[in-house]
């Protein structure tokens, strides 16, 4: 496994810590990062306006393929945030993106643990 890229120190109490497929996912009381080897994503639960779990239902539909019809998969534990506000922290410095939406994958105590920590801001 490749090295994660290493974050500024986190805002607010860890919770949780997933690794995926050279991913990081990080859950504190005050916010959610995502890690890849060369940059992270990090989003306060203030900058949140919502979180929608894209359930059993295709992200791209199906399409032909020479003859054959082929389906997508399902996604199940992936979830589109959408927030106000990111920062992008790579190698060469921080950006703040402004508006954006994030999908990922994540496990369904992930989601439920993220879930209820939203609840109580």
């Amino acid at each position: 496994m490749r090295n994660l890229w290493r974050v500024k120190p986190l805002r607010g109490e860890l919770r949780r810590t997933e690794i995926r497929r050279n991913t990081g996912f990080q859950l504190t009381t005050k916010e959610f990062v995502l890690q890849k080897q060369d940059q992270a994503y990090h989003i306060a639960f203030e900058d949140i306006l919502g979180i929608m779990e894209q359930g059993t239902h295709p992200t791209f539909p199906g399409e032909w393929s020479g003859e054959t019809w082929v389906c997508a998969p399902d996604t199940p534990g992936v979830v589109k945030i959408v927030a106000a506000n990111m920062q992008i922290h790579r190698p060469s410095g921080v950006m703040e993106t402004g508006a954006g939406t994030l999908h990922v994958r994540l496990s369904d105590e992930f989601i439920q643990q993220f879930l209820g920590l939203l609840k109580k801001r």
